[in-house]
């Protein structure tokens, strides 16, 4: 398939794609080819959406991100350090 260029391509893939999730597992005819076309689809409607419909953060969310992954870090050495010998408190911290 070709990439989505116009508003149009992309309401008749958005459709095509609407389709296949209402009609139910039960209705979809199954088979590689049909999950093969609606994930070459739904990667199509991914790559149009990040183009021309972008989701900026703001830096406020970026700093939480930041934040979160370093208190998860943190949390990982931390677990690591008791690890080696529960019974005695590790001072390094």
């Amino acid at each position: 398939m070709k990439p989505i260029e116009t508003e149009e391509q992309y309401l008749v893939y958005l459709r095509r794609l609407e389709e296949n999730f209402q009609a139910g597992p039960d209705n979809l005819p199954s088979g590689e080819p049909l999950i093969a076309e609606i994930n070459e689809i739904a990667a199509l409607v991914r790559e149009y959406e990040e183009k021309h419909y972008p989701i900026r953060t703001t830096w406020r969310v970026k700093l939480n991100i930041f934040l979160f992954d370093v208190k998860f870090q943190l949390r990982r050495i931390r677990k690591k350090l008791l690890q080696g010998n529960p019974t005695k408190p590790n001072t390094a911290l």
